[in-house]
């Protein structure tokens, strides 16, 4: 039979497709595993950003705000500036970090090369200062993980859109549009020496085109907002997509999130009057992004609230309120 007859350029054509289906599955197979890596780290960094950065101002820290040219630093700008900054700035770099984590975290971190040994580090569930935990936000507990659905491979997200798993949210308390939730979430403990430092919280609610997931930390008195981070969205650059701004986002520090136990964060139209007696709660909105800043504001109070987080936080403040009263009479 000839070379370029009909039925061997058929074979050849079958032979090649095959070849090539192999091949990029076989390279599918492979990066799969690498993207997972890739996404969970850059969440676990998403993670510390939102809760590990250090707040410098022009009359007290003028040489490192200067050097830094911003007033809130996180622990990867300060690692990464610490071999390249002045000599005189390397002890107050040295400083801020372990004001954040503390001495001996800040000397083993001071000795990692690059991101991913620093990301690491900081999640390693040993020595690492961010602990992971599961919670029940029915009843506010913390879960072992051999009690999650799926155990180890439990994902929040994808219960959340199981109809085996997932909880409905009923309409009228649905006020972050998510409609459906998980039954457990992670929460991340960032302690330094031993104590609890802030907690990180993930959120996830309606924007205007979007589904936005972010995290929000509290500071230790579970009530102080440290610091907010959107990793994922789907919003419009330079509208709604302001909530990336770091100038818009530095804002949230220091807010306060509840008002007589109740949630009550409110990103509002404009900017924020200092002389508000409410301005403790008040954000400034994103201009022409009216609907991105509501959703934003119901997003929060909904995770802080009864139907999202409200449980874990009272008894985790109850137990701290204990653990003080103990100390108190120990002391007496």
């Amino acid at each position: 039979m000839s070379r370029d007859s009909i039925g061997n350029i058929l074979r050849v054509s079958i032979l090649l497709c095959l070849v090539c289906a192999i091949g990029v599955s076989v390279a599918a197979v492979g990066l799969k595993d690498r993207q997972e890596e890739n996404k969970r780290l850059d969440q676990q960094k998403n993670i510390a950003m939102t809760a590990l950065f250090a707040e410098f101002n022009e009359q007290d820290d003028a040489d490192l705000y200067g050097h830094f040219e911003s007033g809130q630093v996180s622990l990867f700008e300060l690692l990464k500036a610490r071999d390249e900054a002045p000599e005189n700035l390397r002890p107050q770099i040295d400083a801020a970090v372990e004001d954040l984590v503390g001495a001996q975290a800040a000397k083993k971190l001071a000795s990692l090369k690059n991101e991913r040994e620093i990301i690491q580090a900081l999640f390693n569930p040993a020595d690492g200062v961010i602990k992971k935990q599961f919670v029940d936000l029915e009843t506010g507990d913390v879960v072992p993980v051999s009690q999650l659905p799926k155990g180890e491979g439990y994902d929040a997200r994808a219960a959340a859109g199981d109809a085996k798993l997932q909880v409905k949210i009923p309409a009228e308390r649905n006020i972050a549009g998510i409609g459906t939730r998980a039954p457990y979430y992670a929460v991340y403990r960032v302690e330094k020496d031993g104590e609890l430092a802030s907690l990180v919280l993930p959120i996830v609610g309606k924007g205007l085109w979007s589904t936005m997931y972010g995290f929000l930390a509290l500071d230790p008195d579970l009530t102080t907002v440290r610091g907010i981070n959107y990793y994922e969205h789907g919003e419009t650059p330079g509208l709604g997509g302001e909530v990336d701004n770091p100038i818009w986002k530095r804002q949230w520090r220091g807010k306060v999130a509840f008002e007589d136990g109740e949630p009550a964060i409110d990103v509002i139209k404009g900017s924020v009057n200092p002389s508000d007696p409410n301005a403790q709660h008040k954000i400034d909105g994103l201009a022409g992004a009216t609907i991105t800043a509501v959703g934003v504001e119901n997003t929060v109070n909904y995770w802080l609230g009864e139907n999202g987080f409200g449980e874990y936080l009272k008894k985790q403040r109850d137990q701290r309120q204990a653990g003080r009263s103990r100390e108190s009479r120990v002391g007496s």
